[in-house]
């Protein structure tokens, strides 16, 4: 039986977006959309009032100046927003890899847009890990040979976030060191091929497209773009897809569920120029819900639950019993007690029972309902009669 994804955005645009299909974000969607993840884009500030990044974006910093106005000075932080979670279904543009994502616009650049010091860098970091960004993109060459930078990257990571910076346009060889506190993204083309002026070294970790890349731009407007400084908000954003799928990984679990499930390209195995190889967004976020049952052997808090219906002081024949619950990863299997006597199980979500009262005297009977999550826990509705 041959099966398709679920996931359809309606964006007009999409069909520009060749690097979305190629990474197979759309199957990626089926599970996650960035939804609850926060990424902060450390560039030369965000067109926060662009339609189709403004439903997405959230207050941020200016470490330059050390204000709130994160107005882009320059436009590179607006194309970077946009390829990371351009907003998806509104009828304009197309959207971003992780389009349910939080936008954090921090601005680290000086007022031509071409300088960021490695200070406000790091200073941008701890902003962002301070204000719950768990993925920071750094779009500027040159950031991970930074021992300052780094040591702000790793303050990032202690709290469990990730930050993925662009390897650099030189087309040559590059002798910074492999970093242990953050990911370097080069480049790729629609034929998976490296981009000539991708730079290349054994910094590099991971590689995503970054030739002709559709996004948005300051003012309002849209356009085609490239450079590593686009590959890297495409794996920062895959990281937002992952951590949305599931948010008890650790930055070590993406690290190597994004290594692990990249499309290898070059020579077998890792290469300078390619790292692991290309992302596939899609093989990366199954993999990071499939590692919830591990993740889960941490998991002490008990699942919420609520019976919501029947309706009304009588009921007879068939009725519905419908439930509502929460829990912190996720409600594995609900069960129904009648009279304190099991009356059935759902192991499939939504949890819902047809009570079949038909047989049943008159009286009083009182419904209870159990939830449990992956981890065992469980937890136990108020009586319902």
């Amino acid at each position: 039986m041959a099966v398709t994804h679920d996931a359809v955005v309606s964006d007009p645009s999409y069909s520009s977006s060749w690097a979305l299909p190629k990474i197979q974000t759309p199957f990626a969607w089926d599970n996650a959309n960035g939804s609850g993840v926060t990424i902060a884009i450390l560039d030369t500030g965000v067109d926060s009032t662009h339609p189709d990044l403004a439903p997405n974006m959230i207050p941020g910093w200016n470490t330059y100046d050390n204000n709130a106005d994160t107005s882009d000075v320059y436009g590179h932080g607006t194309k970077v927003a946009g390829t990371a979670a351009m907003a998806a279904n509104n009828s304009m543009g197309s959207v971003g890899v992780a389009w349910g994502a939080k936008i954090m616009p921090v601005r680290i650049s000086a007022p031509d847009g071409n300088v960021a010091y490695w200070s406000t860098v790091a200073q941008g970091i701890y902003w962002a890990a301070d204000h719950g960004a768990k993925v920071v993109n750094i779009s500027y060459s040159g950031v991970s040979g930074s021992s300052t930078v780094q040591s702000a990257a790793q303050y990032l990571r202690n709290k469990g976030g990730v930050v993925v910076v662009s390897a650099g346009n030189t087309g040559g060889l590059l002798g910074y060191a492999a970093s242990d506190s953050m990911l370097v993204a080069a480049a790729t083309d629609s034929n998976d091929q490296r981009a000539s002026w991708s730079s290349y070294g054994s910094y590099v970790d991971i590689s995503a497209p970054g030739v002709n890349i559709y996004t948005t731009l300051r003012g309002g407007g849209y356009g085609n773009v490239s450079g590593t400084s686009f590959s890297s908000p495409i794996v920062a954003a895959t990281v937002a897809l992952m951590i949305s799928a599931n948010n008890n990984l650790s930055p070590v679990d993406i690290e190597q569920i994004l290594k692990s499930t990249a499309a290898d390209l070059g020579t077998a195995g890792y290469d300078d120029y390619y790292g692991a190889g290309r992302i596939d967004a899609a093989k990366a976020v199954l993999a990071a819900q499939s590692i919830i049952k591990t993740s889960t052997s941490l998991d002490t808090q008990a699942p919420t639950i609520l019976i919501t219906s029947p309706v009304g002081s009588k009921v007879a024949g068939s009725v519905p019993v419908d439930v509502n619950y929460s829990d912190n990863v996720g409600v594995t299997r609900v069960e129904l007690y009648v009279n304190g006597q099991k009356f059935a199980t759902d192991d499939n979500a939504p949890f819902a029972f047809a009570w079949d009262t038909s047989a049943l005297m008159d009286g009083v009977y009182t419904l209870v309902a159990y939830a449990y999550d992956a981890a065992g826990n469980s937890g136990i509705s108020p009586p319902f009669w």
